[in-house]
């Protein structure tokens, strides 16, 4: 994160047209594994809190995200050694540093843990209404229903959230 003051200033590589006092720039870089197994890279700025300049990696330019940073945008686009070190950040040595992350996590992120299940039953008024717990399940995704064969009978339940336990586990009800 960096500051600005005032006028037209150079600072962290964002070209503004500044009003007197303090202000933010903050930018996000970084790689989302998807679901498919591929990569995608992102390389973000923002200016006083709002979107200011994005990378698109496609057609490798930056894009301004409002009209005070066109100025920036054209200083970007138009250094091409800036460009291929962005590119060449997010093609690689992002993907690079993002398998090496998730292969420290490989163990975790393979980890299940089926629920222990418990159904108990209260009759009040000739009425019985069942519970359900799910305990120590993980990872978090699960899905209850009751059932009746194969069918499935949720008409009139209640659900619980999905809760953490102390040991990394979840239960619901």
């Amino acid at each position: 994160m960096g500051l600005c003051g005032a006028g037209t200033q150079f600072h962290g590589s964002l070209w503004v047209q500044s009003p007197p006092g303090l202000h933010t720039v903050h930018w996000v870089d970084g790689c989302d594994l998807l679901s498919d197994g591929s990569v995608r890279g992102s390389y973000l700025y923002g200016y006083d809190g709002w979107d200011f300049v994005s990378f698109d990696p496609g057609s490798k330019s930056f894009m301004a995200a409002d009209s005070a940073a066109q100025v920036t945008t054209r200083r970007w686009n138009a250094d091409k050694n800036y460009i291929d070190y962005t590119t060449d950040y997010l093609e690689h040595t992002c993907r690079k540093e993002l398998q090496e992350f998730v292969g420290y996590g490989q163990e975790e992120l393979k980890r299940k843990e089926p629920p222990d299940v418990h159904v108990s039953g209260k009759e009040e008024y000739g009425i019985l209404t069942l519970s359900c717990h799910a305990y120590g399940f993980y990872p978090r995704t699960i899905a209850v229903s009751w059932m009746k064969g194969d069918e499935i009978r949720d008409q009139e339940t209640q659900w619980g959230g999905i809760v953490p336990n102390s040991d990394g586990t979840f239960h619901t009800w």
